[in-house]
């Protein structure tokens, strides 16, 4: 996921490192934080009007077509404010 934030920084969904990245409007890194726990996958990332990020990331399957999935909010400062999971959500097959 891409967002921008209130102060023109660019925040970016890092997948395969499992981070947000952080860049000033000049393109400089401004900075990062690891916010997915390990053997999770980052699906989806939303900033509001506060800066306050919600990341939904899958956690595992549990059959051929249900999995679970998570949701993590974290602040301004990227400091962890809570989580919660969600089971057993079904994928429709077409």
């Amino acid at each position: 996921g891409m967002a921008v934030r209130s102060d023109a920084r660019l925040q970016l969904g890092d997948v395969s490192n499992r981070r947000i990245t952080l860049y000033n409007p000049d393109g400089s890194l401004s900075g990062e934080w690891s916010v997915v726990p390990p053997f999770a996958t980052p699906l989806s990332m939303v900033v509001d009007a506060r800066d306050h990020t919600f990341i939904r990331y899958f956690t595992g399957m549990i059959s051929a077509t249900e999995f679970n999935t998570a949701l993590s909010h974290v602040g301004p400062d990227g400091v962890p404010v809570d989580k919660c999971s969600f089971k057993a959500l079904t994928m429709e097959r077409r």
